[in-house]
């Protein structure tokens, strides 16, 4: 009924959460008073602490860390990790802009003596390349909002993850999928299928009426 404060003995809760004798600690924290100073506390400190516990650099059996250090880490592995996802997505929009290609060059093969049919009538290779090219990047817009609509899923989980890492006191960064970046990857989308069905709209364009009317 309500929210419960516990209090305990330092004795118990040694017991309780740590296996460490009545002198022993798993932890030291140490606040520099200037952040100037701090690679100086970390050397004071590991020297200290190698002489306290006779040990030596190939020996010591403790580590000393700074929250630079830290952020450090974290940096360069968001890094690689953002290579890796930046890879990925260059191998996806490779294969997405292939088979956008492949599609088209179906398309015209099997729409040849339509195309010979609209420029009997008059149509330009100017407009037959439009008609084609507005297709393709309706390919693309539809792989677009596809991705964002996974995207935007994948963005609440994480972040509903993150959410509950935060109520149990942990910190991380919260995700945030806005109107501007859903527009720019469906630009982004549609300039990808534009340009991988340039060369079939031009094939298209390039087909002689005459030619293309005999296709069977």
């Amino acid at each position: 009924e309500g929210d419960r404060t516990i209090f305990m003995s330092i004795d118990d809760a040694r017991r309780i959460f740590t296996d460490l004798g009545q002198d022993e600690v798993s932890s030291i924290s140490i606040k520099a008073s200037d952040p100037s100073v701090v690679d100086e506390v970390v050397n004071g400190t590991e020297t200290r602490l190698m002489l306290s516990r006779h040990v030596t650099d190939k020996n010591k059996d403790f580590t000393v860390t700074s929250a630079a250090s830290i952020r450090e880490t974290i940096s360069s592995a968001m890094m690689s990790i953002t290579l890796f996802l930046g890879g990925i997505a260059a191998v996806s929009l490779l294969v997405g802009a292939v088979g956008i290609a492949n599609t088209m060059y179906m398309s015209v093969l099997e729409r040849t003596r339509q195309i010979g049919t609209l420029k009997a009538l008059g149509s330009t290779n100017f407009e037959i390349m439009n008609l084609f090219l507005m297709e393709s990047a309706f390919f693309g817009l539809i792989g677009g909002v596809i991705g964002v609509i996974i995207g935007t899923l994948i963005s609440f989980v994480i972040g509903g993850s993150v959410g509950m890492m935060g109520a149990r006191g942990g910190r991380g960064a919260l995700t945030l999928v806005t109107p501007q970046l859903v527009l720019i990857a469906l630009g982004f989308a549609m300039l990808v299928g534009i340009l991988s069905g340039v060369f079939p709209a031009r094939h298209a364009a390039k087909l002689k009426p005459v030619d293309a009317l005999r296709y069977e």
